[in-house]
């Protein structure tokens, strides 16, 4: 009942149960499974409907977070103007992706969680080039 509330409305602001309004919260953390909703990026496989994955979530300070009960469980929480930027990865892999991470780990040099270390640093290289260019 509640789901298909909030799924015939524009938003959820103003949704009400049992006389309590729904908050309009975004749950995200590092591994959520999110979905692609723009075709900016046809030329790399990415478009609308394409699903990805949370790699970091980078905050604007170092301020203590806040916390809220979620469903009997303390959960930490942001505004979404203190987020700097967020960093996603295309899930699952690629086939080209695969490939390359396989050619990788067969050499032995890399640890598979060195890999990932150094595949954020370079997703956030790439970000930060972005930003400094506009």
């Amino acid at each position: 009942m509640m789901k298909s509330l909030i799924y015939s409305r524009l938003g959820d602001a103003d949704v009400l149960d049992d006389k309590k309004h729904v908050d309009p919260a975004l749950k995200l953390y590092v591994g959520a499974h999110c979905m692609i909703m723009e075709n900016d990026n046809l030329k790399e496989g990415r478009a609308n409907g394409t699903m990805c994955r949370v790699i970091s979530i980078k905050r604007k300070t170092n301020e203590t977070m806040l916390w809220r009960n979620y469903d009997g469980k303390k959960v930490f929480y942001l505004n979404a103007k203190d987020i700097e930027y967020i960093v996603f990865e295309h899930y699952p892999p690629t086939p080209e992706q695969k490939k390359i991470m396989d050619e990788i780990s067969s050499l032995g040099i890399i640890s598979n969680e060195n890999i990932e270390k150094k595949k954020k640093s370079l997703i956030v290289k790439q970000i930060v080039k972005k930003k400094k260019i506009t």
